[in-house]
Formats: C-alpha cells, sequence, structure tokens
C-alpha cells in the first residue's frame, strides 16, 4: 500500500514560508500537495506546541515522512506515538517496524516486524516488512531463515518485489547454490525484464543464455508493461523462427503502427506476411496495412488495400472500417466530390452510427461554400443531441444562413445555442460572431458572461471532514470501519483510507439524512480523493451530461465539475505557469479524475500519460521514472504539468491548441497548422484530422468554461484564460523542432 510520496517530486517543493509555524490544515495542504519536506520542518516546529490526539498524529505523519526518506530519525518521532493507537495501531507498529528495520543491527527490529506482520494484512505491506526481515536475519547471521524470507516474497509478493526479491536471492546464492542462482536470474529475465532487478549480466546470464520460446515470452511480458522498444528488439530476432515467427511478425507490426507508432514500413512488412497466411490475425492484419499506408498518408495506396480486403473477406468484420475509409481518405485530403458519395454510402449502410460521417459531408458543404447544402447536411446533425454534435450545427447553419444574407434567423440559431448549450466551445465561438455583427469587441473576454456561477460555491462550503464523519447513523463493525477511514485520512493515508472505503461507501451514504446527504458524498470524495464517484452521480457518468446552466446554486455543479487533488494540482500549476482550471479541465476530459485509469493507448493516470513520453519528461527534468508508482498523482502529476506547460510555450499559449496536442501529439498539431496556415479559429479546428483530438480539444474548452464559471468570479483573472482560449487570430508559427 503507497502513502503520499515522500520527495518525489522534490524539484517541485518550495520552501517553508519564513513564520516558524503553520496551521494544521496547511500543512495537510501540503501533504496532499506532496510536499514532504515542508511538511517535515513545518511539524518540527510545531509539535512542541501540541498536545493529546493532535500531537500524536503529528509525531506518526512526521515519522512516518522521515523513514520514507531513510532518516532514522523518524524511531525517534514514532516512539513518541502512544501505543496501543486506537484505530490506527496496525498503522502504528508498520511504521515502527519499517523505522527500526533502517538499523538492521537494532536488537527490536525483528521483533518489531513480526509485531507489524501479525497485524497486517495488506499484501504489499506484508512483502515489504517479509524484506525487511530477511535483511534483518542477514545481519544476525540467519542465512536459512533469511531465504525462506525472500523465497516467500519471491513467489507470492507483488511483481516489482518478487523480482527484487528474486535479484537478491540470486545474488547471495551464486556462491553457495549457484544452480538455484541461475534459476532466479533467468526467472528475472523472462518474468520480470521490466524491473529494477534486470538485467542480470552481473549474475553471470545474458539475454543470449535464453531459449527461443523463453524470449519470447519476455518480449509478451515487456509489452504488457510497455516496454516496447526492448519487446520489439526481441521480437525482430525470431521473426523467420519455425514455430514463433508468425506471432513475432503480428506483435511486430502492433508496434510499429499501434504502440511506438513510428515505422509503418516495417509495419507493413511484417503485417503484410501475416495477412498472407492462414491464421488468427490475417483479416486483422490486412486492415493494419491499410493503416500504415494512411499513416504515411498515402491514400491510394490505402484504398487499395481496403479493396483487397473486402474481396478477401466479404463478410469480415472490418466491412464498416472500410466503408469509412472510402469515404474519410478522400475528405481528409479535400477532395469532396469524391468523399461524399462514399460518405453517404456509408450513412445509407450504418446510419445511426455515422455522427462523425454525417459531420464530414456538412463540412464539405462549408468548404466548398455551398451554403444552402450547409442548412440541410447540418439538420441531420441536430437530432443527435450534444453540444460538440446539435451545438456544432446550429453554429455552423448560423455562419450559413449569415452568408446568405439571413441575419435574423442566424441569430435565432446562435440563440438556440447559447439556450441549450451555454459556455461550450460552439457558444462562445456564436458569441464572437455576435459581437463582430453588432461592432462590439469580440474578445472572449469581453463577452456577456452568464450569472449564477459562484452561487453553488457561495452556498456549499466544503464541510470539516470531522464534521460530516459525525452525520452517518452506524453502530457496530460499520461505525468502526468508518471511524478508521477518517483517522487514516487524518494522518495522511489517502490511498488506504480510499480502499478501505470503497466496499463501506454505499452503506455509509445510506446512512447520512438526505438533507445532508450531497454534503457528506463531496466532503468524503475530497478527502479520500474519489472524485469520479461524485462526477458519476453529479453527470450520470455521461461527458455530456451537464450542458444546461440550471439551478446554478446546487451543489451537484461542485461533484461535477470538482476542483479534484486541489492542493497538488494548485502546487504544480503554479510551479509550471498552467492555470489549474485547465488541467481539471484535462482531466475531466481524460480519466474523470480517476487516478488507476488505463486507457487503451496504454497511458496512465488521471492525466493520462504513455510510459515512453514520461521517460521522456523524466530525463528533461532529473527525476527517476517509477512505473509502480507513476499512477499515484502526487507523482504522475508532475510529469503531465511539465508536458502541458511544454506545449502551451509551443503554441503561444494558445490553449486549445495545447490541449489537441496533449492528446494527439504536437507533431499532428503542427502538420495541421502548416496545411490550414491563416484559417480562424473555428474553420481551423474542424480540419483536425483526429476525430478524438477534434473532439477532445473543444470539450476541454468546454469543461475550462465551466470551471471558470463555477470558480473563478474575478473577471480580470478570467480575461487572459478566455482570450487564449479563444484567439483572435491564430498563430501559426510552428518551431522547427516540437520535441515528443
Amino acid at each position: 500500500m503507497r502513502v503520499l510520496p515522500l520527495l518525489a517530486l522534490a524539484l517541485f517543493v518550495s520552501p517553508l514560508p519564513a513564520r516558524a509555524m503553520a496551521p494544521l490544515d496547511e500543512i495537510h495542504d501540503w501533504l496532499r500537495a506532496g510536499r514532504s519536506e515542508a511538511v517535515v520542518a513545518a511539524l518540527s516546529a510545531l509539535i512542541p506546541s501540541l498536545s493529546g490526539q493532535a500531537l500524536a498524529d503529528a509525531q506518526l505523519v512526521r515519522g512516518r515522512l522521515l523513514v520514507e526518506e531513510g532518516h532514522p530519525e523518524g524511531l525517534t518521532a514514532l516512539q513518541a506515538v502512544p501505543a496501543p493507537f486506537g484505530p490506527l495501531e496496525d498503522r502504528r507498529l508498520y511504521w515502527l517496524a519499517r523505522a527500526r528495520a533502517l538499523t538492521p543491527e537494532d536488537p527490536e527490529a525483528l521483533a518489531a516486524i513480526d509485531a507489524a506482520l501479525r497485524v497486517t494484512d495488506d499484501e504489499r505491506e506484508q512483502a515489504e516488512l517479509t524484506l525487511a526481515r530477511a535483511t534483518v536475519l542477514d545481519a544476525r547471521d540467519k542465512p536459512a531463515q533469511a531465504r525462506a524470507a525472500l523465497e516467500r516474497v519471491a513467489s507470492r509478493g507483488p511483481r516489482d518485489l518478487a523480482a527484487k526479491a528474486s535479484r537478491l536471492l540470486a545474488e547471495r546464492l551464486r556462491s553457495s547454490d549457484p544452480r538455484a542462482a541461475r534459476r532466479y536470474a533467468r526467472r528475472i529475465m523472462v518474468r520480470y525484464p521490466d524491473t529494477d532487478a534486470a538485467p542480470t549480466a552481473d549474475l553471470g546470464l545474458q539475454t543470449a543464455d535464453l531459449t527461443d520460446r523463453e524470449r519470447f515470452d519476455r518480449a509478451r511480458v515487456l509489452m504488457a508493461h510497455f516496454r516496447y522498444v526492448e519487446a520489439r528488439e526481441e521480437l525482430r530476432r525470431l521473426v523467420e523462427h519455425p514455430r514463433l515467427g508468425a506471432e513475432a511478425r503480428w506483435l511486430v507490426g502492433v508496434i510499429g503502427l499501434s504502440k511506438l507508432r513510428d515505422d509503418p514500413v516495417e509495419a507493413r512488412a511484417m503485417l503484410e506476411r501475416v495477412a498472407a497466411a492462414p491464421g488468427p490475425h490475417a483479416e486483422e492484419a490486412l486492415l493494419g496495412v491499410v493503416r500504415t499506408w494512411v499513416k504515411q498518408d498515402k491514400y491510394e495506396d490505402a484504398l487499395k488495400v481496403a479493396q483487397t480486403l473486402l474481396r478477401r473477406y466479404p463478410h469480415g468484420k472490418y466491412r464498416e472500417a472500410v466503408a469509412y475509409y472510402r469515404g474519410w481518405l478522400p475528405y481528409d485530403e479535400r477532395r469532396c466530390g469524391e468523399a461524399v458519395p462514399a460518405l453517404r454510402r456509408y450513412v445509407a449502410s450504418y446510419g445511426d452510427r455515422g455522427s462523425y460521417v454525417r459531420g464530414f459531408i456538412a463540412w464539405c458543404a462549408v468548404r466548398e461554400q455551398r451554403w444552402e447544402d450547409v442548412l440541410t447536411e447540418y439538420d441531420a446533425l441536430v437530432r443527435y443531441g450534444g453540444a460538440l454534435t446539435r451545438g456544432k450545427a446550429w453554429y455552423w447553419q448560423a455562419v450559413a444562413l449569415d452568408a446568405l444574407g439571413r441575419r435574423d434567423e442566424a441569430r435565432e440559431r446562435l440563440a438556440r445555442l447559447r439556450s441549450d448549450y451555454p459556455l461550450t466551445w460552439y457558444d462562445i465561438l456564436g458569441q464572437q460572431r455576435l459581437a463582430r455583427w453588432d461592432g462590439r469587441d469580440p474578445r472572449a473576454s469581453a463577452l456577456p458572461w452568464p450569472e449564477g456561477g459562484g452561487l453553488a460555491l457561495a452556498a456549499h462550503p466544503m464541510p470539516a471532514l470531522t464534521e460530516v464523519m459525525a452525520w452517518p447513523r452506524l453502530s457496530g463493525r460499520s461505525a468502526s470501519a468508518f471511524e478508521r477511514v477518517g483517522r487514516l485520512v487524518a494522518v495522511g493515508e489517502v490511498d488506504l483510507a480510499r480502499e478501505e472505503y470503497g466496499p463501506l461507501r454505499d452503506r455509509v451514504e445510506r446512512a447520512v439524512p438526505k438533507a445532508r446527504r450531497v454534503a457528506f458524498i463531496r466532503a468524503m470524495a475530497d478527502a479520500v480523493e474519489d472524485y469520479k464517484h461524485g462526477w458519476d452521480l453529479a453527470s450520470g457518468g455521461r461527458l455530456g451530461g451537464m450542458w444546461e446552466l440550471e439551478s446554478p446554486e446546487s451543489a451537484r455543479w461542485l461533484m461535477g465539475y470538482p476542483r479534484a487533488y486541489r492542493p497538488l494540482v494548485e502546487h504544480l500549476g503554479a510551479a509550471d505557469g498552467i492555470e489549474p482550471e485547465f488541467v481539471y479541465s484535462i482531466m475531466r476530459q481524460e480519466s474523470r479524475y480517476h487516478p488507476a485509469m488505463v486507457s487503451a493507448m496504454d497511458a496512465v493516470g488521471a492525466l493520462q500519460m504513455i510510459f515512453p513520453t514520461a521517460e521522456k519528461v523524466a530525463a528533461e527534468r532529473g527525476l527517476s521514472f517509477d512505473p509502480v508508482s507513476f499512477s499515484d498523482p502526487r507523482v504522475g502529476f508532475a510529469y503531465s504539468t511539465h508536458y502541458m506547460a511544454r506545449h502551451d510555450r509551443m503554441w503561444h499559449g494558445q490553449l486549445v491548441l495545447t490541449a489537441a496536442s496533449y492528446n494527439a501529439g504536437p507533431k499532428p498539431v503542427a502538420r495541421w497548422l502548416r496545411e490550414n496556415r491563416g484559417a480562424p479559429l473555428d474553420r481551423l479546428v474542424e480540419e483536425f484530422s483526429y476525430n478524438e483530438a477534434r473532439a477532445y480539444c473543444r470539450m476541454v474548452a468546454s469543461h475550462l468554461l465551466r470551471y471558470l464559471w463555477l470558480y473563478e468570479p474575478d473577471p480580470a483573472r478570467r480575461a487572459p484564460i478566455l482570450d487564449r482560449l479563444f484567439p483572435l487570430e491564430v498563430n501559426y508559427e510552428v518551431p522547427e523542432d516540437v520535441g515528443y
């Protein structure tokens, strides 16, 4: 079980304020922000003035933080925590054991570890303590017992700790039991090649010593843990293998096309061979060949292979994909005369699944300034609903009506847009058009701002955890378990609090009087950092579930648009020059605030970053990348805000481009800017080739507008953010090297 990590973000820690002491609530925020060094300093100054429970909690927190840093002074702090420590006695014993294990020669270390092992049932903590026990036993010259402890972790522990135990066994047994040592080294190479325990050359085992089957299995493990470069190197040497070659070719193709996305030529060569032979991947491989040509912008070649796919698999599972490509490929090259008939055939075959496709047909009419057709084609999108479909239809119909000299009707469309989808991407674009028509200042900051945005926050201040803990009417085990959750939050063990609160949550929420339930849910979501739960309840689990600005005083808004991980986001945002509201908006779109999110594209965490990008950021910032802890916001968020800031500088502070670049990468954005140089913002975004990136940046813009409406009452602070989000003129300057 991880707790708030210590100094993982050392580069971002600000010095302690000049005053000698800080109030406990401020220290609590620093703890949530990962500012462990500041917390230790503040607690050291504050502890002499504390007493009772506050003193005991402060000693536990300070001791834990020092132990995590490997500082022996942590033992002194933990010894000052009274025993037994109420519902957190297991936490006192665990951290006391960790503290004593820092000095294996400590005569009380073994007893402390055994006492902690008796009270913890957490798999990770058991493994950590058992590893510490092995170290202490070694120090006491008990190698057989130490080996037994390591073997328990190697066979049953979490994989990173099992790898560590296997490494320790391989090192210790080289002289006394070389066969066993080699067996553990082989296990590391095959089962744990992505961990710090590998490589094993110093243990006398090279990759070349493995069998072909072992090297293939090793490659699969590397792929499963996002280490695609190393996996591909292993697989390349197996592509001609008589038994493993077919699967190796398939995987090399997948890596080059869909994972690293860096080598469509090699991917095509591999996938063509897979497609040409019978096998489970043959049909999908042929579609992959189509995609390799698309990746290289060679659309005619892509269409030829798509035709082959249809001939070979006339009733196959990728018929719809081929139908889509037949229309989209010429559409993306702006050959609308060829694209539109194919797109209409797609709609005829697949109907309502074609909202994107109907949008392409309508956009061709805009491209060609066929304004009457624009009205007709966008009518087909109105019935889909939503700010990005119906809202888009009304906006571009207004543009068409104005071009046709029917401005009153255009105004009516934009009035509908503001009524149904206020403070969304197309609404603000529409308001800018109205301002131009009326001769007013069209800057986003000068537009009418809907009233009521601050009402929810004013009506529903966040209640204190100590207050809401008394609201549920619980008894027996439920009451004890809930009390423990509150105590865990109080001492900063938020991950454990969230894990233990999960099974209790529904029961506890039902035990809260209805009049207080929403406030309780919101407070507990913040306490245990489970913001997705509140978002689910407020939005119905739909990103498009909160478009209207009805009941602006409702706490539902604060649950649907939470300031998730606020102390951390504000701290990192200030360090990197990124507005917290922008970070929240990215988080809402990426993961709905879920810290353990892993996407289909292998992006990890609440702010969704792939490991290759994280490794590049780590190299830039001098951080040590740890894939095990990366999903922890107090680790991964520092990478993401740095990455956002880099994109923001790259695109001259134009936030919609920053969002698109964060999602799709800077190279596609650079290409779209070069292809559309001089286009106004609304047209530029419509020409983004990637459906996901186009939707993503418009949704992030809409989220950002809502966050500003809810939480920023100061027009002077809103103004520069709004004007960066909706610039009157796009800066089309593209750096020579966009990086990443």
